[in-house]
């Protein structure tokens, strides 16, 4: 048997490594079943959902005076917005950004 903690962590794991790659609505089930053909072993069960990807269409930014939109948006790393066809890839800066 799996411990309590043990089933967290994975289930941890298994979720960061989804929303790492985009997909934000994941869910994670364990289940564990007495494995008949080995004395003292279990067999586990894990069940991902990851549902559908998470994709930002547009970014607005409210309250910015010290710099232009542009700049701003050049400054977010890793994130990238839907621009005119092509995707302007994007860097974060840990400053106020509204997503829609």
């Amino acid at each position: 048997m799996l411990s309590e903690n043990l089933v967290i962590t994975i289930t941890n794991q298994v979720n960061n490594f989804f929303k790492e790659k985009g997909f934000l609505n994941v869910s994670t089930s364990i289940r564990q079943q007495k494995d008949s053909a080995e004395a003292n072993s279990n067999i586990v069960f894990i069940e991902v959902n990851k549902g559908s990807k998470v994709k930002i269409k547009k970014i607005n930014i409210d309250g910015n005076s010290a710099l232009t939109d542009g700049k701003l948006k050049r400054s977010l790393k890793n994130t990238k917005e839907k621009y005119g066809g092509k995707y302007l890839h994007l860097q974060n800066s840990g400053r106020r950004v509204c997503y829609r």
